[in-house]
């Protein structure tokens, strides 16, 4: 009887120092929970310190210089980007191009839209110069659209907003709101400025 209770006893000093040291030691990490990193894109391609043309029967479309450029074919999307220098890349439409530097640029291999993404600079061929955050090239509607903040100048004229809408030449530009122009009046003459079309 007296052996039967000490072995009562024991086994309940043990399972009890076995639930307290649960308890107080936990796993580092627990096996089943999911991973909190999020999951990272593979690209199904990669080229580095390329240029590419990306044409549409024999008219270009675009053409890149850029640090990296990853094709991911699971959405159908190519993503030019940086690793030390800015990407350049050239719109084309017919006679008219616009050559653009960016941080980074993604175009939907399926309907050739290109999103422009970072510090973005544009120039038009006859000089018209583009500033903002990024801007969306919509080849279908022939269209540049942004939501975001920009700058444009040509021969000294400034003009500042919130929002544009302009054709690839940025020769007709409609500024969406929050309008600032200017003339820098050393830069040129107002008179030489022929700007084709500001719409308001």
């Amino acid at each position: 009887m007296r052996t039967q209770t000490w072995i009562f006893i024991f086994s309940l000093c043990l399972f009890t120092a076995l639930g307290l040291l649960l308890l107080i030691v936990k796993p580092e990490q627990d096996i089943s929970s999911p991973s909190k990193e999020p999951i990272r894109e593979t690209p199904q391609a990669r080229l580095l310190g390329t240029r590419l043309v990306e044409m549409e029967g024999d008219q270009r479309m675009w053409e890149a210089n850029a640090d990296q450029i990853e094709v991911f074919e699971d959405r159908n999307t190519t993503r030019i980007s940086k690793l030390q220098r800015q990407i350049k890349l050239v719109l084309y439409r017919g006679e008219d191009t616009l050559t653009c530097y960016a941080d980074v640029a993604e175009i939907n291999n399926q309907n050739k839209e290109v999103n422009l993404l970072g510090n973005l600079m544009a120039q038009s061929r006859d000089g018209i110069t583009l500033w903002t955050d990024s801007v969306t090239w919509l080849p279908q509607r022939k269209r540049l659209l942004t939501d975001k903040p920009v700058t444009i100048r040509r021969q000294g004229l400034v003009i500042q907003g919130l929002g544009m809408e302009a054709d690839l030449a940025l020769g007709e530009v409609k500024i969406l709101s929050n309008i600032i122009s200017s003339f820098e009046v050393s830069k040129g003459k107002f008179g030489s400025v022929g700007w084709g079309k500001i719409i308001e």
